[in-house]
């Protein structure tokens, strides 16, 4: 049987796929996605300094959001590539909730800073109660913006 240079493409293009890890979507920037290795499905999460869910931005830093689904609260953390030391951005983050199928965008507020930047934002909503969150934040760090999944889990 002869092998063609279009049997061996598809083979490379499968084992791409294939090892590519959990195919979270981390960042629409051109970054780069700066995941590392570990056992959470060929990458792993930094601990979260307030509990939270890390979400990764790129090369750019990460956000911690912790939810309090009791009394709709979010608490996001815009934090450097150490996944610790605060990162202090212009413009809020964009909250994107799905909600029974729907979108829905929920502000969010900034907490604290100085010099019209701040690195902790909060989101309150009747949306926001419950149990696990799923959609979007758009985060913009260095005229870069990223738009990491929410509620990303690895036994989904």
């Amino acid at each position: 049987m002869k092998r063609t240079p279009k049997f061996f493409g598809t083979v490379v293009i499968v084992l791409a796929v294939v090892l590519t890890g959990c195919g979270e979507q981390t960042s629409t920037s051109t970054s780069g996605a700066g995941a590392s290795g570990g056992a959470n499905g060929g990458h792993s999460h930094p601990s979260a300094p307030h509990g939270g869910e890390i979400l990764e931005l790129g090369t750019s830093g990460h956000l911690e959001l912790v939810h309090d689904g009791s009394v709709g609260l979010v608490k996001l953390y815009v934090l450097g590539a150490d996944a610790k030391t605060p990162l202090p951005i212009e413009k809020a983050p964009a909250l994107k909730i799905e909600v029974n199928g729907v979108t829905q965008l929920v502000p969010t507020q900034p907490v604290g800073g100085s010099g019209g930047k701040t690195a902790e934002f909060t989101a309150t909503a009747d949306s926001l109660k419950g149990g696990h969150l799923h959609g979007r934040v758009t985060v913009e760090i260095g005229g870069s913006v990223h738009n990491p999944d929410i509620g990303h889990s690895h036994d989904d």
